[in-house]
């Protein structure tokens, strides 16, 4: 059986199960419209997202990405 990854659920109060999501994004950012892929972890118990450091920073990179190729 594989590993399933819990973590804490402001909402549940409790650890819970995680499912990764992935969902199109788009912004506009001074006048530049441009897509990137939001990746959150949810709580499979209330379907919040819970906040995780790493994937806050990854989303970030994609959405300076994403952005970048659309003004050079």
């Amino acid at each position: 059986m594989g590993n399933v990854e819990q973590l804490f659920c402001e909402i549940c109060r409790d650890f819970s199960d995680v499912k990764y999501t992935i969902t199109p994004i788009t912004e506009m950012v001074k006048n530049v419209s441009f897509t990137y892929n939001k990746k959150a972890a949810k709580c499979t118990g209330c379907d919040s997202e819970i906040f995780v450091p790493e994937i806050h920073d990854e989303n970030l990179e994609a959405r300076l990405a994403a952005y970048h190729t659309n003004v050079l």
